[in-house]
């Protein structure tokens, strides 16, 4: 019999993110949100900060959704911080396999985010140089995640492209919108790989 809350902390981190997900599925944009701000809350208070990155990332997609690209940026950068940390200490217990695809996967989708923030507020170099570094790091599971591959070279390829043409043209000291707002830009949520059973 399960009498108590905070028994299974990790766990319960899981639960509400998923809960995100589900609401954000339904377009349920503030539940969602306030789901995740419990996962955020109840994650800081525990040791190994497991499911942090994950919670993040999905928080950045609600409130890139939202057109709060300066807020969803923040949570890129929170989300990158912690795929980080758990690949850190992922490497200090298991100095033999070292960090799990999933964590590699985690990393790699923190910063495509991340790019995908930088270029919504005008900060066109930045983003293409972390386009690239999530594309060469899912570059090392390509034969398991082809299609992630794929997207993340073409996202990398198609910024090059325009930086290059003079489309994006970054302003000193101005953060810019894109030119067409109707550009679907895809977000690699982490939850993609939870599962609600």
């Amino acid at each position: 019999r399960y009498t108590d809350p905070d028994r299974h902390p990790t766990l319960r981190v899981l639960t509400y993110n998923n809960f995100g997900c589900y609401y954000r599925r339904l377009g349920k944009l503030k539940a969602a949100y306030r789901q995740l701000k419990e996962a955020v809350q109840l994650g800081a208070r525990t040791k190994s900060g497991e499911h942090l990155a994950v919670t993040h990332l999905n928080m950045c997609a609600i409130l890139s959704q939202k057109g709060q690209h300066e807020k969803a940026l923040e949570s890129a950068q929170v989300a990158v911080y912690h795929a980080q940390e758990e690949l850190v200490s992922a490497k200090l217990k298991n100095q033999d396999s070292g960090a799990s695809e999933e964590q590699m996967l985690t990393l790699a989708m923190a910063y495509h985010n991340m790019a995908v923030e930088l270029e919504f507020v005008g900060k066109y170099q930045l983003c293409l140089q972390w386009y690239k570094k999530a594309m060469l790091l899912v570059a090392e599971h390509k034969e398991t995640q082809p299609h992630m591959h794929a997207n993340f070279r073409s996202s990398y390829v198609e910024v090059r492209k325009k930086i290059q043409g003079g489309v994006l043209v970054e302003k000193p000291g101005l953060a810019t919108q894109p030119k067409s707002k109707k550009k679907h830009i895809s977000h690699y949520l982490a939850a993609q790989r939870n599962h609600f059973s």
